[in-house]
């Protein structure tokens, strides 16, 4: 279906969704599956719009920073690392993301 889905946690049971059931997708929109899992992890923000960016992050429950406009083309912490309650994000911007 083309899709983007972002699974939070490694956990065995899905346990909240974004968008909620009953909301029509294209193929330009995404998911957020949130798993029983609290071990959650940074994923790639690179590429993403801000305010996809700031959906995932809030689903995440991390605090961060972003600097400019339209979509991330940088991210201060590296994928996979496990988030805890003191880490902040740095997300930069710019106007459009050319895939590298």
């Amino acid at each position: 279906f083309g899709v983007k889905t972002y699974i939070i946690g490694n956990g065995t049971k899905i346990i909240d969704q974004y968008p909620k059931e009953g909301i029509s997708l294209t193929v330009k929109d995404y998911v957020i599956l949130v798993t029983n899992d609290n071990n959650k992890k940074i994923p790639n923000f690179v590429g993403l719009s801000i305010n996809e960016a700031k959906t995932l992050l809030a689903y995440l429950d991390l605090s961060y920073e972003i600097d400019g406009n339209g979509y991330v083309k940088e991210q201060s912490i590296s994928v996979d690392t496990v988030i805890t309650d003191d880490l902040v994000i740095k997300l930069v911007c710019e106007d459009y993301y050319i895939k590298k």
